[in-house]
């Protein structure tokens, strides 16, 4: 696969992922995969579709995920996409024209319990960004561009993007 585009390098796919840290009353993870995981929940972070995830860790305490939630409590992580895409879609490139369908028909995402537990979380939101990357002339490390929002491409799913 050709990651460079002839305008600036190499786009940098991300999935953000934010979510209430106390809406469930233990520590779980939001799991991204490329493609539907297996039924099996204990297969989840071991499956070839797993992407990555972001643990969240709510910590013990007298009445801690008791309380109510709040827009202070929202945890945000990020899920680096480029190297599964790379490797998963058989495109010729990391440009937005080809990733954003392959990611629409593709990108999934599940949170669980850390006991394996699948769960609900009606606060997550999971947005994709990409970062063109640029690596000047006679630089050795990219510079990032402007991020881009792709709204569309999680939009309609449970947990995809609220954005109109």
């Amino acid at each position: 696969m050709d990651q460079h585009s002839q305008s600036h390098g190499v786009w940098d796919w991300t999935a953000r992922i934010h979510a209430s840290q106390t809406e469930l009353k233990c520590s779980y993870n939001v799991i991204i995969f490329t493609g539907s995981p297996p039924e099996d929940p204990k297969e989840w972070l071991i499956c070839p579709q797993f992407v990555g995830k972001l643990a969240v860790h709510v910590p013990a305490g007298r009445g801690y995920g008791r309380r109510m939630r709040s827009d202070n409590d929202i945890v945000e992580g990020f899920v680096h996409l480029s190297q599964a895409i790379a490797q998963r879609s058989g495109l010729a490139s990391l440009e937005p024209e080809q990733v954003v369908p392959y990611l629409k028909q593709s990108l999934t995402w599940r949170v669980q319990e850390l006991d394996d537990t699948p769960v609900e979380l009606q606060s997550l939101e999971v947005v994709v960004f990409a970062t063109p990357l640029a690596v000047p002339p006679g630089g050795q490390f990219p510079v990032p561009g402007e991020s881009q929002r792709y709204d569309d491409i999680t939009r309609g799913k449970k947990g995809g993007s609220r954005n109109e």
